[in-house]
């Protein structure tokens, strides 16, 4: 496979589903984020870091939501 050329690590808050969701149909969608080739994968990749400020481990039922997307 290619090699990775840029990763992108997205911080997150847990609730802010919408926000990551107009990140997916926007620019993770450039061709950077997409396959290349079969061969090749793609030259960039990313991830979104989900956590809470304060200590709080309580997670919304919109994070588990999001993550099945």
């Amino acid at each position: 496979p290619g090699s990775l050329l840029l990763f992108v690590g997205i911080l997150s808050a847990p609730c802010n589903v919408e926000e990551r969701m107009i990140l997916r149909r926007t620019w993770l969608r450039s061709p950077a984020f997409q396959q290349q080739s079969a061969a090749a994968g793609p030259v960039a990749d990313f991830a979104f870091f989900v956590g809470v400020a304060g200590g709080a481990l309580r997670v919304c039922d919109r994070l588990l939501q999001d993550m099945v997307r």
